[in-house]
């Protein structure tokens, strides 16, 4: 393929998810076409990354095939993971937690821990800062499962919390309490450690 129809494709798909964004039939329609008719995995990718964005039947439906048919693909699994955490639905906190537990999720996998888990806490501000503060604190909770088994991983995705000074009150003492029941932890790992006291200003 070349540079012209790489970018014909690229705007293509970048048409695709604004359209779907707008939650009408025809363009709900016009996604899930794609998706059923897509013979490569970018087209069916970015169909489904339209699709995940919006309340319809057509995304579980999407979500379901798209499972099934690269199951056994890793790498493509860890993309399945990605688009449902970063989704801009009002579900997308239970979508996350479910997840979660979902057999082919494991702590002890690096890449489904930062598709999953990272996605969600760095890349969907929206919904990662739900003024309840129940993502910070689920998110908080998995950041100390994690760091028994990768301190390094962990460290890094308790990062999200870093910038808790710069929100509203609500926000920022419910990101501050997270980080302070985190470095209250007895066996909490040098790495995370590090990073939890700088976070809070003792580092």
């Amino acid at each position: 393929m070349n540079r012209d129809a790489i970018d014909a494709r690229r705007l293509r798909n970048r048409a695709l998810l604004y359209l779907a964004s707008l939650a009408e039939p025809e363009t709900i329609a016009l996604a899930f076409q794609q998706f059923e008719r897509a013979r490569n995995m970018t087209d069916a990718e970015a169909a489904l990354a339209a699709l995940v964005g919006v309340d319809a039947r057509e995304r579980e439906r999407a979500l379901d095939a798209f499972y099934r048919r690269w199951k056994h693909d890793p790498l493509v699994l860890d993309k399945w993971f990605r688009l449902q955490a970063l989704s801009p639905l009002p579900d997308t906190l239970e979508r996350v937690i479910a997840l979660a537990s979902h057999p082919d999720f494991n702590l002890k996998n690096p890449n489904r821990v930062r598709a999953l888990l990272g996605a969600f806490a760095h890349g969907n501000q929206v919904r990662f800062h739900g003024r309840d503060g129940r993502a910070y604190a689920f998110f908080a909770q998995r950041v100390q499962a994690l760091d028994e088994l990768n301190p390094q991983l962990a460290a890094r995705m308790v990062s999200a919390f870093n910038q808790w000074r710069r929100f509203e009150p609500t926000r920022r003492e419910a990101m501050r309490g997270e980080l302070e029941r985190i470095a209250s932890q007895p066996r909490l790992s040098k790495d995370t450690a590090e990073i939890v006291q700088r976070a809070l200003g003792r580092g």
